[in-house]
């Protein structure tokens, strides 16, 4: 028996969750498997979607087709992307110390073990941290704009469990924050993952009609987070009823 909707269900598709796309199979290997998005057992004998790299992932039909999930696009018979072609680096390594990065017209050099400098009470301009004197990071060769080391090496490119489509790095984003009632401020925005006003780099989403951005701090949350406080992985849940906010859960044991 189908319920008439799931006789719909697409064969092929991607998410973000996941590098690989994923296949809808009627039955699994024997073994436990927790959903990718709910993270609640899978039931290998009833209709599912797994990876079609041979991962051990899969995910629950249900789950895997929600509108926060999945783009809507069906990809059987479509060609697979060379995603490794498209990836595109964030700065031309000019010597073994020294980056032009995609940001910034001017040379940086790396600077570290305590070589602050002149840079005393400067903010990275990725995700607007201080830069303290125990930090590795870049300086500009000719005027004051530093990045640490880790910011500078963020893709330029990134798939995150919180948005459906692919997201893009920028210096900064593309729509003016409105002050009410119709203040416009450059360079700032509303994060869609803490819903906290920010500045610095931003991960757009790559659709033009979407406008889904991510501060560089909520962007780089990993999805399972070990954190040093707690003994369990933690994932991100998109089931709360705050759409606006970044959370975290337990997973089942």
């Amino acid at each position: 028996m189908v319920h008439g909707k799931c006789i719909y269900l697409p064969r092929v598709i991607r998410i973000t969750r996941h590098p690989h796309r994923l296949s809808f199979t009627s039955s699994l290997s024997p073994g436990d498997i927790s959903c990718g998005v709910c993270r609640k057992t899978v039931d290998i004998n009833y209709g599912q979607y797994s990876c079609t790299k041979g991962c051990h992932y899969a995910i629950h039909s249900k789950c895997a087709t929600r509108e926060d999930v999945w783009d809507g696009k069906d990809l059987e018979g479509l060609p697979e992307e060379n995603e490794e072609d498209e990836d595109i680096e964030p700065f031309v390594k000019i010597d073994e110390n020294t980056i032009q990065h995609f940001s910034h017209d001017h040379y940086m050099r790396l600077q570290k073990n305590g070589g602050l400098g002149g840079h005393e009470s400067k903010f990275c301009y990725a995700c607007i941290l201080p830069v303290i004197p125990s930090d590795t990071f870049y300086s500009c060769m000719r005027c004051e704009f530093v990045l640490h080391e880790v910011c500078a090496y963020l893709p330029r490119k990134k798939n995150h469990p919180l948005h459906k489509h692919p997201l893009i790095l920028l210096p900064t984003p593309t729509e003016f924050y409105i002050f009410p009632p119709e203040f416009c401020v450059e360079d700032m925005f509303t994060c869609d993952g803490c819903d906290q006003l920010g500045c610095g780099f931003v991960y757009e989403c790559t659709k033009d009609d979407c406008g889904f951005v991510l501060d560089v701090r909520c962007a780089s949350v990993p999805d399972p987070l070990n954190h040093d406080c707690h003994p369990h992985p933690l994932f991100i849940n998109l089931t709360k009823d705050c759409m606006h906010a970044l959370w975290i859960e337990e997973a089942d044991d």
